[in-house]
């Protein structure tokens, strides 16, 4: 007879001699009645992982390149295909990363960054994503938690591009109500004028007036 313990947060995947397989949770066991050879013990595992992924550099939809960074968190759900499997976490971060590299490729500038009015924000990359590493054959034994973008940058070409646009229409703003003012101004002047004019005349008049009546008198 063996004794297995196996600690907690993992599995204990066993292959007996004669191809035999079982999974083991946390616990302490003793095997009996093995065939003759070796026991090969296979650990995986059982907690909560999260794997960065990034930068992930693409060209956009309108030829500008843009960068993603993600977070995927990853659980162990068959504990039997993961132990088969070389590296799965070096393939969930290959997924991710031709999803991402897909997405970027899919959208403009302005929408992989934020510059359009897009209620979905990051969450619009990483819902598609994850939809798609969901459905990949290759990650199979493992339960996708959560994708997150946690920081996404755009091409500073276009950013300068945009933001000198920016500037510019501040500034073309700034001079038509500076202009706006001097018309008004000007306007209130001319006003003021003509009321000024007016009064004079009013006078003048009232002053021609009055000497006729001083003649005739």
């Amino acid at each position: 007879a063996a004794q297995l313990v196996v600690l907690p947060g993992s599995w204990a995947v066993t292959f007996g001699p004669g191809g035999e397989q079982k999974v083991y949770t946390p616990g302490s066991y003793w095997i009996w009645g093995a065939k003759p050879g070796a026991l090969l013990v296979q650990w995986v595992d059982a907690r909560r992982q999260q794997v960065p992924v990034g930068p992930v550099e693409g060209w956009s939809a309108d030829k500008w390149r843009v960068r993603l960074w993600l977070v995927a968190e990853v659980a162990v759900r068959d504990p039997a295909l993961i132990a088969a499997h070389r590296e799965p976490l070096a393939a969930l971060a290959a997924a991710v990363r031709t999803g991402a590299l897909r997405f970027i490729e899919q959208h403009t500038h302005a929408a992989l960054t934020g510059a359009l009015d897009v209620t979905s924000g990051l969450d619009a990359p990483a819902e598609a994503i994850a939809e798609r590493l969901r459905s990949d054959k290759a990650l199979e034994g493992l339960e996708l938690i959560g994708l997150r973008v946690v920081e996404r940058q755009g091409d500073e070409r276009q950013i300068e591009a945009a933001t000198a646009a920016t500037v510019q229409a501040a500034q073309i703003d700034e001079e038509l109500r500076v202009a706006d003012a001097r018309n008004r101004a000007r306007l209130h002047g001319l006003e003021a004028q003509a009321t000024i004019a007016e009064r004079e005349h009013t006078l003048r008049m009232a002053a021609t007036a009055a000497e006729g009546r001083e003649r005739l008198l």
